[in-house]
């Protein structure tokens, strides 16, 4: 069962989401500062957070809406999913309406984290992951936990009429009602995904609530503002 919380530390609000000894960790949009990448803030708010939580270290990509898969040695690779199988050792992604996804194993330091936009949820880099993580490391898929962060719900995601219909054509998502219109679903599309690669519905948290419209937390959102702030997801 995931246990959900809201957690102040140094300032900043997160929701905190814990379940069988995996900890995941997705920010709100605050006043006392975001993690946009590439900024000094960035890297100044994720070392405080780190000392606070204990952490060693952290891994996370240069994010270039790719299916790119790093495991994090210490240097800072192009890619949107980051793995790490070292203990104190965390990984994370920054967001603003893209699907941040979290995964964690039950007994082991392994984790990963992914930034999944349309184009990361086109090339399947959720199942990519998760079948990386069971051939690398020899690993059970149902014994991954798996959260996925806030992101721009189906509400409100609203794309060109030829995504629509490259979604509508894909091997996995084809007759799944994956989109209506010209609004895409990425939620649906994350869960498929997650059904394929044999995880199971209690294993997955899937948080409700939309970056652009929610009415519960404010989040940073790209579609409300293109100079705005990003989210942290982090896994440790």
């Amino acid at each position: 069962m995931f246990k959900e919380e809201i957690i102040n530390i140094n300032g900043i609000n997160y929701i905190d989401v814990k379940n069988e000894n995996c900890n995941f960790l997705f920010s709100l949009k605050n006043s006392n500062g975001d993690f946009k990448r590439n900024t000094l803030e960035f890297n100044s708010k994720l070392k405080e957070l780190l000392s606070r939580l204990g952490i060693i270290s952290v891994g996370y990509s240069e994010q270039i809406h790719s299916s790119i898969i790093n495991v994090y040695d210490g240097s800072i690779k192009e890619g949107d999913s980051t793995i790490s199988d070292e203990e104190n050792t965390g990984v994370c992604v920054y967001t603003a309406d893209c699907v941040p996804i979290l995964i964690k194993h039950k007994f082991l330091p392994l984790k990963a984290a992914i930034h999944s936009g349309w184009k990361g949820t086109y090339d399947t880099i959720l199942l990519k992951t998760i079948n990386f993580l069971k051939d690398k490391y020899e690993i059970d898929v149902e014994d991954l936990i798996c959260a996925v962060g806030p992101h721009i719900r189906y509400c409100c995601y609203e794309v060109s009429s030829e995504i629509v219909d490259d979604f509508n054509r894909h091997e996995l998502y084809n007759n799944k009602g994956v989109a209506a219109g010209r609004f895409l679903n990425l939620t649906k599309c994350i869960e498929l995904q997650f059904d394929v690669a044999g995880i199971p519905k209690k294993n997955y948290y899937l948080n409700a609530e939309c970056t652009k419209c929610s009415s519960i937390h404010e989040f940073y959102s790209y579609r409300i503002d293109k100079d705005c702030g990003r989210i942290l997801s982090l896994v440790y």
